[in-house]
């Protein structure tokens, strides 16, 4: 009995001085490289004839910077470009306010209706009006992608969209109508370089819009006194900022169709702290 307890004692020594029950717990260190790649246009023009310029027109353009921004891998030519952008910026316009209501019920555990009452919101939208042209080479790269087939969760969505649209067309408690408030319009002439020489490749719609609602109220008159003195304000905020959206948004087109854009990609590598861990 005495020797087989010190034949379990030599054991766990032994087993102690080992290196796999010395062995840490491993500790990593995060690092963070970065890979810089191209993403490569929808047309491709040889290297020699990658100059461009372009042009700014209609009466809501006044403030845009033209050459503010950039197409990536092209350099840009007052003189002879090969390649011609247009942004014509050319109008806004503010629709009519439409006064929505929905009555409300409330019941008791019993299903009795003990109150009922009507809620009001008032919502508008404005629109601002710009069109890209671009004239160059007509090169671009066409890929046929395959249909691809709709998943049940898809179909279902769509269902249930379809399904709720018309549970709220059929509703008796809802109902919307335009005030008599008149839409302020204002929209000049769209249109490209008259005479020009290079190949109309694309006119793009960059029209915008926003919307604003107003909170429910039980009171029609207060809905509309939240719709004259917040929202309907934010709708000629909007006309302010507008023409810069559709600037970036045709840059956007630009070097989506021709550009050379830069894109940066983040990779992130583990390494051990300590190279006395065995695993080193």
């Amino acid at each position: 009995m005495i020797k087989l307890r010190r034949y379990i004692l030599l054991l766990s020594c032994c087993l102690l001085a080992s290196p796999f029950v010395n062995a840490q717990k491993a500790k990593f260190k995060n690092s963070v490289a970065t890979v810089q790649k191209t993403r490569l246009p929808r047309h491709y023009v040889d290297p020699a004839n990658r100059t461009y310029n372009l042009f700014k027109k209609g009466t809501y353009s006044t403030n845009v910077e033209t050459h503010e921004k950039r197409i990536f891998g092209w350099t840009l030519d007052q003189e002879n470009p090969n390649l011609k952008g247009v942004i014509s910026i050319y109008g806004f316009s503010i629709g009519k306010a439409r006064r929505n209501s929905q009555k409300k019920e409330k019941k008791d555990k019993d299903g009795n209706v003990t109150e009922s009452w009507t809620e009001y919101t008032y919502t508008a939208s404005a629109e601002g009006r710009a069109t890209l042209y671009i004239y160059g080479e007509d090169n671009r790269f066409e890929y046929e992608r395959k249909k691809r087939k709709k998943s049940k969760a898809e179909l279902n969505r769509e269902a249930a969209e379809a399904a709720q649209k018309e549970d709220l067309a059929d509703n008796p408690f809802l109902s919307s109508e335009d005030i008599s408030e008149a839409e302020e319009s204002d929209i000049g002439e769209n249109a490209g370089l008259d005479g020009e020489a290079l190949q109309l490749v694309s006119t793009i719609d960059l029209d915008i819009t926003e919307e604003v609602t107003t909170g429910a109220h039980r009171s029609a008159t207060a809905a509309y006194n939240e719709y004259r003195e917040k929202r309907r304000p934010q709708l000629f905020d909007f006309r302010a900022k507008y023409p810069d959206m559709a600037y970036s948004n045709a840059m956007r087109q630009l070097n989506y169709l021709y550009g050379y854009t830069p894109v940066n990609s983040r990779i992130y590598l583990r390494a051990m702290k300590s190279d006395k861990h065995i695993e080193y």
